[in-house]
């Protein structure tokens, strides 16, 4: 009956003993976890740099100076747009287009050649070369291109070829098709045929014409970040004038600040952070000491 008695006891107390150690430990741990926070709080506020609140298009209610020097993010990145902006567009230059035009020509004129070769009325001719053409033709210009003697229309097509090859030698982009078009008519015109013949041909190398210079993306977009990166970074001195009082706020002024750490926009969570683990490790250390000793 004693024994039972003991045994009943010890189970009682160890029981007690149990729950006051871990109400104590929890008490502990709350303590520790409360005085963490109040620390760490103290020790954020402390570090952070004094800061205001500028609201843009606003005027600033104070002259702010630079406290310590940084990069100037905002201007920074305006240089490397403009940078990147001034590098012109990359284009290839392909030289088969030339070929394909002139031969494209040649196939036009000799279809013109066997229509007049045909054995049927010469009105019968006008009709199919009125056909031929990509765009409506008078009955008396096609005629025209019936009667003349064909030595006449291929120095025609000799004089229109080398046009041609100038104007493409130059480069034709598709923004300038229209004016590489025009030079081509004005030339032609200057040329000693009759206009009956001269204008249908216009026309038709007008139509012929193709971009020869073709757009290269990628060529432009890796000149153009080489460009920006050789800009070098603009960086705030210490003592710069960010923003006098009165004067208007703007993008730039708030850039500026939040690059100085003193625009009350954000939360600088990698100072917090930073702190936290300098503070739990001396948390650490601390408790450590203190279970040995």
């Amino acid at each position: 009956m004693i024994i039972l008695v003991t045994r009943e006891r010890y189970k009682e107390l160890l029981s007690n003993f149990s729950f006051l150690s871990i109400n104590y430990l929890g008490k502990r741990l709350l303590l520790a976890v409360g005085l963490f926070t109040i620390i760490l709080a103290i020790l954020y506020f402390s570090v952070l740099p004094d800061r205001i609140s500028l609201e843009l298009g606003k005027p600033s209610p104070t002259t702010i100076f630079a406290p310590r020097e940084a990069v100037d993010y905002y201007t920074t990145n305006q240089h490397r747009e403009e940078a990147a902006a001034a590098v012109p567009e990359a284009f290839d230059f392909e030289p088969g287009v030339l070929l394909e035009i002139t031969d494209e020509l040649n196939v036009f004129l000799e279809g013109i050649y066997e229509i007049r070769q045909m054995e049927i009325e010469d009105a019968e001719k006008v009709d199919l070369l009125m056909e031929h053409f990509p765009f409506e033709l008078e009955k008396s210009t096609a005629g025209l291109f019936i009667s003349t003697e064909r030595n006449v229309l291929e120095e025609l097509k000799e004089d229109a070829g080398i046009i041609i090859q100038n104007v493409m030698d130059q480069g034709v982009k598709e923004a300038g098709m229209d004016n590489a078009g025009r030079q081509i008519v004005q030339e032609l015109n200057l040329l000693p045929y009759r206009k009956e013949l001269k204008d249908p041909i216009s026309e038709v190398a007008k139509i012929l014409i193709r971009p020869n210079l073709v757009y290269n993306e990628d060529a432009t977009l890796k000149s153009r970040e080489q460009a920006r990166q050789a800009v070098e970074q603009v960086r705030i001195l210490k003592g710069t004038r960010i923003i006098s009082e009165g004067e208007t706020v703007t993008e730039r002024h708030i850039a500026q600040l939040e690059a100085l750490g003193l625009q009350r926009t954000f939360t600088d969570y990698s100072i917090l952070l930073g702190l936290a683990f300098l503070l739990l490790a001396l948390f650490i250390i601390g408790g450590y000491y203190l279970y040995l000793y």
